[in-house]
């Protein structure tokens, strides 16, 4: 659906298969950091994905390594592509982004580990960045071909665009509000355990406002 929505029309087609395999794997990686992954092994899947390689790894699970082999030789594949379309090789760039996804989500799965409760606002500036809008922005950005010059394309990555500022934060409040319907489950790192730990005030209250 979110590839429906963000590049419509025929021509589009192609795009759209391609932004897919990547959004396929943020749900992927989002449930590693959440779910599956203990701290040591996420630290090791994190810093993989900085150096783009899985080597020297001999601890990492077998599913870490599959992830992460099918990460680079999807996103070598989409990079390849965006290039025969529009001549430019956005695989620096692209490999960045999935880093500072990654960074952010490590991030967050240390607090929860160490049971660490962080304020609201130091909160939202971690989890804007660990959002799945941000890697789905990057790559329509290159998906699209237009204005591709190495200028452009650090801008994107240094300076998030407010559009895509808003839509992360967005989405991470959706999800979060939707993640906290249970009350009496421990902290999972939302933004509603984050903001009920600063105020006074139950859950219900903390929605209504």
């Amino acid at each position: 659906m979110w590839s429906l929505a963000c590049l419509q029309g025929p021509h589009m087609a192609e795009s759209r298969l391609e932004l897919t395999k990547a959004i396929s794997f943020i749900y992927l990686i989002d449930d590693i950091y959440d779910i599956y992954g203990i701290l040591d092994e996420l630290t090791q899947f994190t810093e993989a994905v900085n150096r783009w390689e899985c080597v020297n790894f001999d601890n990492m699970p077998d599913y870490m390594l599959t992830s992460l082999k099918a990460l680079f030789d999807t996103t070598n594949e989409i990079c390849h592509r965006i290039y025969i379309k529009h001549g430019f090789n956005p695989e620096k760039y692209i490999r960045k982004s999935w880093a500072e996804f990654c960074d952010k989500c490590l991030v967050q799965a240390k607090w929860i580990d160490s049971g660490y409760m962080p304020t609201t606002e130091k909160y939202m500036k971690s989890a804007i960045g660990g959002t799945r809008s941000y890697i789905v922005h990057v790559q329509i950005f290159f998906l699209l071909g237009e204005e591709l010059t190495d200028e452009k394309c650090k801008e994107l990555l240094s300076s998030q665009p407010e559009i895509s500022y808003l839509s992360a934060r967005i989405l991470r409040l959706w999800d979060d509000l939707g993640s906290s319907e249970d009350e009496h489950q421990k902290y999972d790192g939302s933004i509603m355990e984050c903001y009920l730990n600063e105020h006074e005030g139950s859950s219900p209250e903390t929605r209504a406002g």
